[in-house]
């Protein structure tokens, strides 16, 4: 039976009548409910937030005027009340909703860091927030859509610009690990919207976390202590993982907060210093033009990584290459040219997270090797930012051979791992966080990369994944409560938000499933991306059937059901959801396991269910399942017809949501690529011809539109748009505002930092290194550019679903039918408008306003220069893809396409364009148009070859005779070959 809480010492609480005596209730109720959460429901149904709350908001007995002694009691009081509401939250889940209302959060905030605040009332209130955290977590991860946590309260509140400044100053001061650990773990935990991450790296909180990633460095001996770095408190070895952790947290899923990492001023101090040379501007460069430097042996960091042995032969696996886990001191400096793209500090601190990673075990062994894959993945995006492209390979290699086999033997030590017995609630274990990371950290190692793919492959990862997945599903042991024979809480208690616990959530061990069985996803889905030969071994491990199983969402009611109520078997979280559309999408890239595999396993009803799920990140994955599921030559494609997908799928296209509206049109196009002609009719009626024009057409603020670095001329060469005058991007976000969203960037190294909130330096030049910043800003959160690169996509969809509306052997039929319901003018128009360049005029300044523009033309100030903006190389190609099909149309209509004068000079100019697949397709088009179908055609056609002369057309043609590419040069030659035959011999 469960004892109820002691009621004299509620009703203290609640009737204060001395200090002293508070405290003592406090400490019973403190050991009464420790360890057991139905007496913790007990004391809250009870009532006891609001007391806790008076007590933790009364005004502080810190004044000269109170004697120590009142001043220690009023300490104490504090302390255990907070000591009570840690215990109250690390119940979980339920206690959440209570001490949110009872407005506890704002008070253990306002207990972080006061300039009054014992250090040990700063470190109590820590770790309850912290707990707090966790159970927010374990709520999120346990709701059936994640929307709703976007704006949470709790999150909302702790990610405040005054809560995260508090944050901060504990670590810029504490003396306290236990802190340390509670600020890193909660933001490890919780920092997972994007707002939040730039408001921690807007208030410093990222340059400071890598001083203490630099202070355990210097501490461990890895690095020396750079003169005037002043470093604070060192990490210990069980603090590390958590610091680790929370800067990936940060920084994951963004380029430039991976960047913002790299440049950071202690990592670039301490890692430039490692190498000898002189000068803080000399440093730089030479470790920018040969990062191999950071890998020499006369370096500092040069004796951390053994030397690489290249294999004799090439069957000889990477796993079988080196010793994995030999001396982590090798001799020797690494093999060939290591250098991470040209970025002067990434080589360096990558170096040392591979060495951290391979001399030490568990948890810290996994953090390192997370934030070594996530550096390693915005670098290896950004490669063509940077000169030194030759040591992509190189760094692969290394990877592969030091990394890779690293985290398939962790995968296997997780998966051999028994953790039914180190369940316990919020406390992991260290054996418990590695089963449930290794999977997840090993798919993010090796997702972008076909080369680490398959040296995971050869290191047996696919068998071991597999297996850890297979036994998600395995009953398991569920902590039940004690039986009760009477109510434990009378119905006579008031029922107030304060006194009312939350939705439970997931259990513990359901929730350790969940993350053992989302991570084993999210690596299957990185081990089948690319190899069709990966995907064919894991059907062959007999795992698909957990794949399909995966895609079973727990019951909407789950959030509210008894925590023994549901098993492994009952459903899937979210982000297993997710993580198992990402797998059967990779999946479902083969043509062979399309028409055998996948549909004997009866992926396509799942996934067919998640289109219409409440949370919009599954939809939108279900939908990219999809539009592999549709392909021509899957054997699913008539079932989900038969169950209305092209009307679901019709309605997601014109959603507001522009991920979904781009699923639903790349699915549409594979629907209807080479469908009957019906069918095709049906999906253009149902998504309406109004619809598609609008859509196609939509070019608002095209010629204002940043698209990365600029955007391609007619020969498919960038334009730099930055510079123009038109362009907002002509006052640096990073030189002067302190209001941008992930904080100021620019540093200025001799006049000390621009502003103060980022402390960030470098030993780059400042210039280039506000460019390299700002251009991966630009292209990555300024939300116009994120817009246009939005339409533009869409666009190209929409484009393609036109040219497979019309392609097949309903050609005729189906150009006739667009003519009818558009009229021929009308998409010919829209043809033109895609082809056609974009003038810019660019007027001289004539005025001091225009003085800090960067843009400056080369003529006088009274003069203009005209700049053509074509659009993006996939527009064109997409638009000249249904000119060819429009030009192998029936002879009519060849006749009245090549009557459009304006359209065929468009058309002229993409010719010599940079893209193979552009110049291609045009000489396609014109083959079609020289075409004779018969002999009544050949008059026609002749008139149709002397239009292409006349506007110039036969002369790009020939001019491809020595084109680079083989496939343009056979085209080119049965193009001139057939304007030979119409026109005679030039």
């Amino acid at each position: 039976m469960v004892l109820g809480p002691s009621i004299e010492a509620l009703q203290e609480l609640q009737n204060p009548t001395s200090l002293d005596a508070q405290i003592a209730a406090l400490r019973r109720i403190k050991n009464h409910i420790v360890g057991h959460e139905q007496r913790k429901e007990l004391v809250v149904r009870h009532g006891i937030i609001i007391p806790l709350a008076k007590i933790l908001s009364g005004p502080r007995l810190s004044e000269s005027k109170h004697n120590a002694d009142i001043r220690a009691a009023d300490d104490e009081l504090r302390s255990q009340a907070l000591l009570v509401v840690g215990s109250l939250a690390n119940g979980g889940p339920p206690f959440l909703d209570p001490i949110l209302s009872g407005e506890l959060l704002q008070l253990l905030i306002m207990h972080v860091s006061s300039e009054d605040t014992p250090p040990h009332i700063t470190t109590e209130a820590l770790r309850a927030i912290a707990a707090l955290g966790k159970g927010w977590a374990s709520l999120r991860d346990a709701a059936s859509t994640t929307s709703s946590f976007s704006k949470h309260p709790f999150t909302e509140m702790l990610y405040s610009s005054a809560s995260v400044e508090k944050l901060a100053t504990v670590l810029r001061t504490t003396a306290e690990y236990r802190q340390l650990c509670s600020v890193t773990g909660l933001i490890a935990t919780t920092c997972r919207e994007q707002p939040y991450r730039g408001a921690l790296i807007k208030a410093g909180v990222l340059d400071l976390l890598t001083s203490h990633l630099i202070s355990f460095a210097v501490s461990a001996g890895h690095v020396r202590l750079v003169e005037g770095m002043d470093l604070p408190l060192s990490p210990t070895i069980t603090d590390m993982p958590t610091v680790l952790d929370a800067i990936s947290a940060i920084v994951q899923g963004s380029k430039y907060r991976v960047h913002r990492l790299i440049y950071s001023a202690p990592v670039v101090k301490a890692f430039a210093s490692t190498v000898d040379l002189v000068g803080p501007f000399g440093q730089a460069a030479s470790l920018r033009e040969n990062p191999s430097l950071a890998y020499d042996s006369s370096s500092a960091l040069g004796h951390l990584l053994p030397k690489l042995q290249t294999p004799q032969h090439k069957s000889v696996s990477f796993s079988q290459s080196f010793p994995t886990f030999g001396n982590a001191h090798g001799v020797g400096h690494a093999d060939g040219v290591w250098g991470f793209s040209g970025a002067a500090s990434a080589a360096p601190l990558t170096v040392w997270l591979l060495h951290l990673a391979r001399s030490n075990t568990g948890s810290l062994r996994l953090a390192a090797l997370r934030l070594l894959a996530i550096v390693n993945a915005a670098i290896s995006s950004c490669a063509g930012d940077y000169k030194a492209e030759a040591s992509e390979k190189a760094r692969e290699r290394h990877l592969a051979y030091l990394a890779v086999p690293l985290a398939v033997r962790t995968v296997e030590e997780a998966s051999a791992a028994d953790t039914s017995t180190l369940i316990h609630p919020y406390k992991p274990s260290e054996t418990r966080v590695v089963k449930e990371r290794a999977c997840a950290t090993l798919g993010i190692l090796i997702k972008d990369s076909v080369d680490l793919q398959k040296a995971a492959v050869d290191a047996g990862a696919i068998r071991k994944v597999c297996l850890l997945l297979k036994k998600s599903f395995d009953p398991i042991p569920t902590a039940r409560p004690m039986w009760n024979p009477k109510n434990i809480v009378p119905e006579s208690l008031p029922s107030q938000p304060s006194t009312m616990l939350g939705p439970a959530g997931l259990s513990v061990e359901l929730a350790h499933v969940m993350e053992c069985r989302q991570g084993a996803l999210e690596a299957l889905a990185a081990l089948a991306h690319k190899e069709d030969s990966h995907r064919k071994a894991i059907v062959d491990a007999g795992v698909m059937p957990s794949i399909v199983d995966s895609l079973k969402p727990f019951p909407d009611s789950s959030i509210n059901t008894p925590r023994s109520a549901l098993g492994p078997r009952d459903g899937s979280t979210v982000a297993v959801l997710l993580a198992a559309c990402h797998a059967a999408t990779s999946m479902s890239r083969s043509v062979s396991l399309l028409r055998t595999s996948l549909i004997d396993a009866g992926v396509a009803k799942p996934v067919f269910a998640l289109l219409k799920h409440d949370d919009g990140d599954v939809a939108v994955a279900a939908t990219n399942v999809l539009c592999n599921l549709l392909l021509e030559f899957s054997a699913m494609r008539q079932d989900l017809m038969a169950a209305d997908v092209m009307k679901i799928l019709c309605d997601h296209a014109k959603w507001s949501d522009t991920r979904l509206r781009l699923s639903s049109l790349w699915a549409l196009k594979h629907l209807v690529y080479t469908a009957p002609k019906s069918i095709k009719i049906l999906c253009l009626e149902e998504i309406g011809t109004g619809w598609l024009i609008q859509t196609v057409n939509c070019d608002h603020d095209a010629a204002n539109s940043t698209l990365g670095m600029g955007t391609p001329n007619a020969a498919g060469e960038q334009v730099d748009l930055l510079n123009t005058p038109e362009s907002t991007m002509d006052v640096d976000p990073y030189s002067e505002s302190d209001d941008e969203e992930d904080g100021n960037v620019m540093t200025d190294i001799d006049n000390g930092p621009v502003t103060r909130a980022s402390q960030l330096r470098s030993t780059l030049k400042p210039t280039n290194y506000r460019a390299h910043l700002r251009t991966i800003w630009e292209s990555e959160q300024n939300p116009r550019i994120h817009a246009r690169r939005d339409d533009l996509q869409i666009q190209e969809q929409a484009l393609d679903f036109i040219r497979n509306l019309i392609n097949g052997d309903d050609n005729e039929a189906m150009i006739q039918h667009l003519n009818e319901i558009l009229g021929a003018s009308r998409l010919f128009d829209m043809l033109h408008r895609k082809l056609r360049p974009t003038i810019i005029a660019n007027q001289a300044a004539s005025n001091g306003n225009n003085s800090s523009r960067r843009f400056s033309p080369a003529s006088s100030s009274a003069s203009q220069r005209r700049t053509e903006i074509y659009q993006p190389p996939e527009i064109i190609l997409s638009t000249i893809h249904i000119i060819a099909h429009l030009a192998a149309g029936p002879p009519a209509y060849k006749q009245l396409f090549i009557a459009q004068h304006a359209l065929i000079k468009a058309w002229a100019q993409h010719f010599n364009h940079a893209s193979a697949r552009i110049r291609v397709q045009c000489v396609y088009g014109v083959i079609s148009l020289t075409w004779i179908e018969n002999q009544e055609d050949r008059p026609d056609a002749m008139r149709r070859a002397q239009e292409l002369r006349v506007a110039g057309i036969e002369d790009k043609v020939r001019a491809l005779s020595g084109d680079s590419d083989i496939d343009i040069r056979e085209k080119v030659k049965m193009a001139v070959s057939q304007f030979d035959d119409l026109l005679g011999v030039r």
